[in-house]
């Protein structure tokens, strides 16, 4: 199985670093099954592979936003003061919310638009976990919705927000939480 190891330099909580890394063992075990299965049974797979991933990068977003809201006691977070006030005083703490926020102050740069569209796709994805979709989001029939495509483009999604964090929001050095995260793809 080809992996990836990228640092976790830029996790804030230990329990969120360990969760995330129980997440990734399991993710790892479903591509483990997904690799030797045939095509109908890869397909079984898709779903639960889809939305960890969602889980995972949620989960990214969510650690980010602590140590926004401790941005006080650590400055090495790198983000517009006006989103740092809009963190330390709203509440909310869902995917869709880091989104909005991320787009509306141009957080990923260039290519925060883009990002932030494929990001709100593999929410409503990750929304799916409830068979009956309520919300009718992407066709009814889950094998359509969960497809080797959007597998792909969770893949990706997952690799940029690493690669991101690491490069634009690691910890100061000797003050790191968690173990390098191993992604099986």
């Amino acid at each position: 199985m080809k992996t990836t190891v990228i640092p976790g330099d830029f996790i804030g909580s230990f329990k969120t670093g360990d969760n995330i890394q129980r997440n990734l063992e399991t993710l790892r075990l479903f591509y483990s099954y997904y690799e030797t299965e045939s095509k109908e049974n890869r397909s079984l797979l898709l779903k639960p592979i889809i939305i960890s991933v969602a889980f995972i990068i949620e989960a990214i977003l969510s650690d980010w936003r602590s140590r926004v809201r401790g941005h006080t006691r650590e400055k090495s977070v790198k983000i517009p003061d006006s989103l740092i006030s809009i963190f330390q005083e709203k509440p909310n703490d869902q995917f869709g919310f880091y989104i909005d926020q991320a787009k509306k102050h141009n957080l990923f740069g260039n290519e925060t638009k883009d990002f932030c569209h494929r990001l709100a796709n593999l929410k409503k994805l990750r929304n799916r976990v409830h068979i009956q979709n309520k919300e009718n989001h992407f066709p009814r029939d889950e094998e359509e919705a969960f497809n080797t495509d959007a597998k792909n483009e969770a893949e990706y999604l997952l690799k940029y927000i690493l690669n991101y964090m690491l490069l634009n929001h690691s910890r100061p050095k000797g003050s790191r939480f968690s173990g390098d995260f191993i992604i099986p793809f």
